[in-house]
């Protein structure tokens, strides 16, 4: 389901490292009026290049273009939308065709108990995807709901994944808002996909379901909450702010669990372990604390000369931390120990390990650059992505 949250939907974070949000919606601005000022003699419009360009932005342009030109896009996204659709069905013949080879050479070399599963995969995904073909009508949630089903399937899939963009755009999901009294510094998905929490700079957290109801708003905190994070199961929520506390919440009844207080100034980020037992988080007093579900300070991790602005738990037992002084640590739980250091040339703003490949991790801040480490090598990064022309706020890996 489509959802917008009307707000400037940024972290605190970015208004101390600045953004080139504004610069990319002029861009797309002009890209609308050039195109559709040419319109009238080539009869051309936007391609699909163009329109994945502009999308990001689309929920903004409503209010910022003139009727023509807002009518002018939207006659281009439904012009592609019917390409897609046409490849969508042309691409699952060739997907089908593609797993019956797959599964004939599995079949020759031993390997027919995983073609079995590939394909048995293959057709509950497009069973699904038929049903939400049928049903995006008269259900249009109940649709999408199938087609993000059947993408968790198989994920690699890009006629799925079109789909559900698909069906995204073209219902009324967008206009479900989210209104809030100021900024939002941070969003958290709930596993399930169910349920949405916002953190304001009015203190509150509030908790939503995907129609955009406000189902609860937690208070608690007595200065701006930075970040929050549901637990693996969901059953929890856990929020971090610049009152130097930490909170778990309980997200059925939105009681406060526990209140985590050590810290000597704001906390920045906080997160839950992959298995839901343990807390980590990171301040600007330059320490992390992991603590127990329980509310128990397991350990303190000191050794930056810089406000932490990001902790990640990694799937085996290292965490990280990354500092306004240029520098990764990747530390040991067990030992409480740093490990190695990872360095930028400038502030380090965020970090995420691979969700597949628990020695990889990814980094990124004010110097511009995207880096992937394997931690057991850290002299010289996997990977840079180079770019971006301003500070880079985060980065996050792909579920799959």
């Amino acid at each position: 389901m489509r959802v917008e949250i009307a707000h400037d939907a940024l972290a605190k974070k970015v208004y101390q490292k600045g953004s080139s949000e504004d610069k990319m919606l002029l861009r797309v601005i002009r890209l609308i009026d050039d195109r559709h000022t040419s319109y009238a003699s080539t009869k051309t419009l936007l391609g699909s290049k163009e329109i994945n360009f502009i999308e990001p932005f689309i929920n903004e342009l409503d209010d910022l273009l003139v009727p023509e030109q807002y009518n002018y896009l939207l006659k281009s996204i439904a012009y592609r939308r019917k390409q897609l659709i046409t490849t969508v069905g042309l691409t699952a013949a060739v997907i089908v065709g593609l797993i019956i080879g797959i599964i004939y050479m599995n079949m020759l070399r031993g390997q027919a108990r995983a073609a079995e599963l590939d394909i048995f995969n293959q057709n509950k995904a497009n069973s699904l995807v038929a049903l939400a073909m049928q049903n995006e009508e008269i259900a249009p949630e109940l649709s999408l709901k199938l087609a993000l089903t059947a993408r968790n399937i198989i994920p690699d899939d890009m006629s799925i994944d079109i789909l559900s963009r698909l069906i995204y755009r073209r219902n009324s999901f967008s206009n479900q808002r989210m209104t809030h009294r100021g900024t939002v510094y941070d969003v958290a998905f709930s596993p399930d996909g169910e349920l949405i929490a916002t953190a304001d700079e009015d203190k509150l957290i509030r908790i939503w379901n995907m129609k955009g109801e406000l189902l609860k708003a937690l208070m608690q905190h007595k200065r701006i909450v930075n970040a929050i994070e549901f637990s693996p199961d969901g059953k929890l929520l856990v929020s971090a702010s610049d009152d130097t506390t930490a909170i778990i919440w309980n997200v059925e009844t939105g009681d406060t669990i526990r209140t985590l207080k050590k810290h000597t100034a704001d906390v920045n980020d906080v997160k839950f372990s992959p298995d839901g037992q343990q807390i980590l988080t990171g301040s600007k007093d330059r320490t992390a604390i992991l603590w127990s579900v329980e509310g128990d300070s397991l350990a303190t991790f000191r050794g930056h000369q810089g406000t932490i602005y990001s902790v990640d738990f990694a799937k085996s037992n290292y965490i990280a931390t990354a500092s306004r002084d240029s520098s990764v640590i990747i530390w040991n739980i067990l030992t409480s120990r740093k490990l190695t250091t990872l360095k930028h040339l400038d502030y380090v703003y965020g970090i995420d390990f691979s969700p597949k490949e628990g020695n990889q991790i990814a980094t990124c801040g004010r110097d511009e650059v995207i880096r992937i480490w394997n931690i057991n090598r850290p002299t010289i990064p996997i990977k840079e992505f180079v770019g971006h022309s301003g500070n880079i706020v985060n980065v996050v890996y792909s579920p799959s």
